[in-house]
């Protein structure tokens, strides 16, 4: 019997299609760290990644799949519908999370400026 074996590709292109994940991953920590240190710019840090990581993500995607050098997206048609399943439903996710980002540092300044009084 035949083992399979995993390897990694040596194409730029891979890791390219993970630094969005990388990049979110980098605004998690800082939307996790101004919830310990109560800086409330830090939150705006953190919408700064996410809307550059979701429009990395869609860019990156399209300008791929444009070109045929996007690795999930030619595997197969299924694989290729999955990914853009994806490529949806991440960017729906990431906007949402803008979202209640945003929402959290609107009310947190305006408790900040009522305290101040």
């Amino acid at each position: 019997m035949r083992q399979i074996t995993y390897a990694f590709t040596d194409d730029p292109i891979a890791g390219l299609q993970l630094a969005a994940e990388f990049l979110m991953m980098l605004a998690s920590i800082v939307l996790l760290i101004s919830t310990f240190v109560k800086l409330s710019f830090l939150v705006i840090i953190y919408v700064v990644l996410a809307v550059v990581q979701a429009l990395y993500l869609l860019t990156f995607s399209i300008a791929t799949c444009a070109m045929k050098i996007n690795i999930i997206a030619n595997f197969s048609w299924s694989a290729c519908i999955a990914y853009w399943l994806w490529v949806a439903f991440s960017s729906g996710i990431s906007l949402y999370f803008i979202y209640i980002a945003t929402s959290y540092y609107k009310l947190k300044s305006t408790e900040d400026q009522l305290t101040d009084f």
